[in-house]
């Protein structure tokens, strides 16, 4: 009881870069507001610098779907892992 399903309703993956010839696992801790607009983002495990930026600014723009009125309106949270694997 209480709890509510957060769906992503719009997301940008990051791209790699073609340039970067590393592998990494970026991941996240995020809170998601009421709204569905990011709250926060925050790095635990880091990779490439440049994999690092391009994540956290693709993240920021996902949106998650709104809570409902009958919900109680507080930030929820997460953690999100990304992987960039060469080919």
């Amino acid at each position: 009881e209480g709890e509510f399903q957060r769906e992503v309703y719009q997301k940008r993956l990051p791209e790699f870069p073609p340039d970067v010839q590393r592998e990494a696992i970026i991941k996240i801790q995020f809170s998601v507001l009421p709204s569905g607009v990011i709250g926060s983002a925050v790095l635990l495990q880091k990779g490439d610098t440049r994999l690092e930026n391009l994540t956290l600014e693709a993240f920021k723009t996902w949106r998650f779907n709104p809570l409902p009125a009958y919900v109680e309106q507080v930030n929820q949270s997460g953690v999100i892992t990304f992987r960039f694997k060469l080919k």
